[in-house]
C-alpha cells in the first residue's frame, strides 16, 4: 500500500540531460525518455545494479513508451507500435483517426481518441492486435489514460484552469465515475497541463508542477493526497512508475525513488 503522506525520496542518479522527464521500469533497467525541440525523443537506460546511465538512441517518433518483460510499446502519431526489446523493427498494433494517448497494463493496451464531432473515447486493445473495444465515449477531451487490473483512469481536460477532472470506468466496461473535479495547477492538472497518470491497486498517481509533487488519488475514498515533493519544476508529461518495491520518477536531470 502506498503511503498517503510522508516518506523520504532518495536521489539515485544525477548529471543527466535535463530534457529527460519520463521513466519506464524493466526488471534490470529503468528506461528514461524525453527531448523535443527538434532534437527527437531521447531514450536512455538506467542500470539498477550499478546506477549507471547509457544513452541508447534518439527516435523522433517515440511518445508514451511502455514496457513489459519482452516488448516496448509507444504512440507514433495516430498508431500504437510494438517492438521486442532486443529488436529494431516495430509492428503496428492499432491505428486511429486521432490518437491522443495510450498506455499498457497486463495483456492489454488502452487508448484515448477524439473524433471530428468533439467526442472522446476510451478503448481497450489486445497487445497483439485485434479490433479496439470501446469502453466509453462522451463530449470532451480525454488524455493520460492509465489502467489497473480493475479500472481505467483518464483526465477529462477542462476548457479553463479548474475545469479538469479524473474519471474512471471498470476495465471491462460499465458506468463512468467522476472521481475528482475542479483540479487546478496546484494539483498539476489544468487546461494547459496534463501529466501522465499511473494507476495501481491503490488508486492513481501523477507528478505535478510546481516542485514535482507526487500526488495520489486513493480509490477507497477518492481523496487526493500530496505525498512528497522534489526541488524543481516538473515538465508536462512527467510520469511516475513502479516496481514491486518502490515508485520512481525523473525531474531536473535526476531520478527519484520512493519505497512502498
Amino acid at each position: 500500500m502506498a503511503p498517503k503522506a510522508g516518506g523520504v525520496a532518495s536521489l539515485v542518479a544525477s548529471s543527466l540531460n535535463s530534457s529527460f522527464w519520463g521513466t519506464e521500469p524493466h526488471t534490470d533497467y529503468i528506461f528514461l525518455y524525453g527531448g523535443g525541440g527538434g532534437t527527437g525523443a531521447k531514450l536512455a537506460r538506467f542500470d539498477r545494479s550499478d546506477n549507471s546511465v547509457t544513452m541508447l538512441d534518439e527516435w523522433s517518433v517515440i511518445d508514451y513508451p511502455r514496457l513489459d518483460e519482452t516488448h516496448i510499446f509507444w504512440k507514433s502519431q495516430n498508431t500504437i507500435q510494438r517492438m521486442a526489446l532486443g529488436d529494431t523493427v516495430p509492428t503496428t498494433v492499432a491505428s486511429f483517426d486521432n490518437l491522443i494517448s495510450m498506455n499498457a497494463e497486463g495483456p492489454d493496451l488502452f487508448a484515448s481518441t477524439k473524433d471530428t464531432q468533439g467526442n472522446s473515447s476510451i478503448s481497450r486493445i489486445g497487445k497483439w492486435g485485434g479490433a479496439p473495444v470501446e469502453l466509453t465515449t462522451a463530449p470532451g477531451y480525454f488524455v493520460s489514460v492509465s489502467a489497473s487490473s480493475e479500472y481505467v483512469y483518464w483526465i477529462a481536460a477542462g476548457a479553463a484552469v479548474g475545469d479538469a477532472k479524473i474519471q474512471v470506468v471498470p476495465r471491462n466496461g460499465g458506468s463512468v465515475t467522476t472521481a475528482v473535479t475542479n483540479l487546478t495547477n496546484g494539483e498539476g492538472i489544468s487546461s494547459m497541463q496534463s501529466p501522465q497518470l499511473m494507476a495501481d491497486e491503490t488508486g492513481v498517481f501523477w507528478i505535478s508542477d510546481p516542485n514535482a509533487k507526487l500526488m495520489h488519488l486513493t480509490k477507497d475514498d477518492w481523496q487526493l493526497h500530496e505525498i512528497t515533493a522534489a526541488d524543481c519544476y516538473s515538465p508536462e508529461g512527467a510520469r511516475i512508475v513502479q516496481d514491486a518495491n518502490a515508485y520512481y520518477w525523473a525531474a531536473c536531470g535526476k531520478v527519484y525513488k520512493l519505497p512502498k
